[in-house]
């Protein structure tokens, strides 16, 4: 069976995201999964005040039922999770952030850097998945508070989509 292609697409940009010096580290390394993955991302954050993970979500098929293109929407959620403790650690070597940056700053930062490496993202790479190039949906602030594992941390989702032919992907062979 085939890997869901939004599945596909997650982890294209799990691995686009990791090829970023700055972001590396902090990457989760599989699509997140809400049920075993917080306590990944409180060990993450915890060892370099952020943590990123890329979340597949459902995929928009078109709204007009006469619609027979196979061309569906696949949306991929980025979560920026950074600590509200700014720790000394951040030291300004390697491309790190600056030490001392208030958590606020460092928020503000690994968004922006986030943000930067989705709009160099061009999944023209991932095999067998014909994409548009991605868009920017919305960048939103993550609801943390039904998570006690990630108490100390503030989060934003940057949605991005693509247009993809599910027709044409799924009938490949």
């Amino acid at each position: 069976m085939k890997i869901a292609a939004e599945y596909k697409l997650a982890t294209a940009l799990i691995e686009h995201l990791q090829g970023d010096g700055e972001l590396s580290a902090a990457v989760l390394a599989e699509p997140f999964d809400h049920t075993d993955q917080c306590q990944a991302i409180a060990l993450a954050a915890q060892q370099h005040d952020f943590a990123i993970a890329v979340e597949p979500l459902p995929v928009q098929l078109p709204t007009d039922p006469t619609d027979r293109t196979g061309v569906a929407t696949l949306r991929l959620a980025v979560h920026v999770l950074t600590t509200t403790h700014v720790t000394p650690k951040l030291a300004c070597d390697g491309g790190q952030l600056a030490s001392g940056q208030s958590a606020a700053a460092l928020a503000a930062s690994v968004q922006g850097a986030v943000l930067a490496a989705c709009c160099t993202f061009c999944p023209e790479g991932v095999r067998g998945i014909p994409y548009a190039l991605p868009v920017l949906e919305s960048v939103a602030e993550l609801d943390l508070s039904k998570f006690d594992s990630l108490a100390n941390l503030t989060g934003a989702a940057i949605i991005l989509t693509h247009k993809a032919n599910l027709k044409q992907y799924y009938l490949q062979k």
